[in-house]
């Protein structure tokens, strides 16, 4: 998905509009959503768990292992926002009763 707010260009398609974050799955925290727009504002985090947790909040000289077995650090305070899907026309269905009812 591309995203606004950064300078690399996603190749191909349409419009190349900048990337913000590559395609998947990343832990934010919502700032903002936009329901005229269809926008969403997000800052992008880091999450650890476990033995990774510990360790990257020995890094940042926090309480390691961290409460909870869990560590968030947010390294860059940059606001993101995703561009409103394209609409899509909706599935249509076509529903029809038989003529005579079933025996």
């Amino acid at each position: 998905m591309t995203l606004e707010g950064s300078t690399p260009k996603q190749p191909g398609g349409p419009s190349s509009r900048p990337v913000v974050l590559a395609d998947g799955r990343h832990p934010v925290c919502l700032t903002a959503i936009d329901a005229n727009s269809g926008t969403i504002t997000f800052d992008l985090v880091q999450w650890y768990h476990g033995e990774d947790a510990a360790r990257e909040a020995a890094k940042d000289h926090q309480e390691s292992p961290p409460p909870n077995d869990y560590y968030i650090p947010n390294v860059n305070p940059k606001l993101r926002t995703l561009p409103p899907l394209p609409r899509r026309p909706s599935p249509s269905t076509t529903c029809s009763a038989p003529s005579s009812p079933p025996r």
